[in-house]
């Protein structure tokens, strides 16, 4: 029987297409499958590849995926490692209710290859597709082959350095005294290939609220690190906080936009 590889533009890591399977959607590191013959989508599989050195770190980041996709009262019932077609994979087995209420089950697949490369598969569906969509799961995740991740550095030259991004602004209206935002992004980007974030916002508002006084803020900030690469137009950045994600910048003069922000050299 010929099967179909699936090849990804970011990562050189390949699998075949489970039969009876097809691509939805693919972008960046992530491919949606769905079954071939089905009209209303019942069962679906998501593939994750990136540059992963842990298990933790990428089932973290399938587990969240759950949640994405509306998931609650999420009930992991198996787990642990499992030998298939000589590879070894962390699997993890459950139940939980989708966005309508209804039961589902799931099973999350990750593999990690000795290149610091990683797979992990989402595998969602209705009871009663629930074997075959185990089945397609298996298929996929056995025919995985890795390849050596080894991007130039020179494509990242350009990104070199402290980037900055901040806004500051101001309103009133008729029934609250006072509203102001501010926000503050940066990133650095080494020559060592290394890369460190962070973000804060605030939001704070005046006027009488009730119960609640006359005033209200909330404060958030996030950071991160790790490697990063540029790999066509992609930034691609990988940390064990956050996994992998992939995504669009655009560069010209002194003026980075990355992420919704449009962040200026310093």
């Amino acid at each position: 029987m010929r099967f179909t590889p699936i090849t990804n533009s970011i990562f050189p890591i390949t699998f075949s297409l489970p039969r009876g399977w097809k691509v939805l959607k693919a972008q960046d590191n992530n491919t949606v499958l769905v079954p071939s013959s089905s009209g209303e989508v019942e069962a679906l599989l998501i593939a994750h590849l990136g540059l992963y050195t842990k298990t933790e770190t990428l089932v973290k980041g399938l587990a969240a995926s759950l949640k994405d996709l509306n998931c609650k009262n999420i009930e992991v019932r198996e787990e642990g490692e499992r030998t298939l077609a000589g590879k070894k994979f962390y699997v993890a087995k459950g139940q939980a209710l989708n966005g309508q209420d209804k039961p589902v089950v799931f099973a999350l697949y990750s593999l990690l290859s000795d290149k610091q490369l990683g797979a992990g598969l989402v595998a969602l569906s209705q009871p009663a597709q629930g074997n075959e969509t185990l089945r397609a799961a298996e298929e996929l995740m056995t025919s995985l082959q890795f390849g050596s991740f080894a991007p130039s550095r020179t494509a990242a030259t350009p990104l070199m350095g402290v980037w900055e991004s901040s806004r500051s602004e101001g309103s009133r209206t008729s029934g609250i005294g006072g509203v102001s935002v501010s926000s503050f992004t940066r990133y650095v980007f080494q020559g060592s290939g290394r890369f460190a974030s962070r973000s804060q916002s605030s939001v704070s508002a005046s006027g009488e609220f009730g119960d609640f006084g006359s005033s209200l803020a909330k404060d958030s900030s996030t950071e991160d690190e790790g490697e990063f690469f540029v790999v066509g137009k992609k930034l691609v950045l990988s940390s064990a906080k956050n996994g992998t994600t992939v995504t669009d910048f655009t560069l010209q003069g002194g003026v980075l936009k990355l992420n919704g922000a449009t962040l200026r050299r310093k």
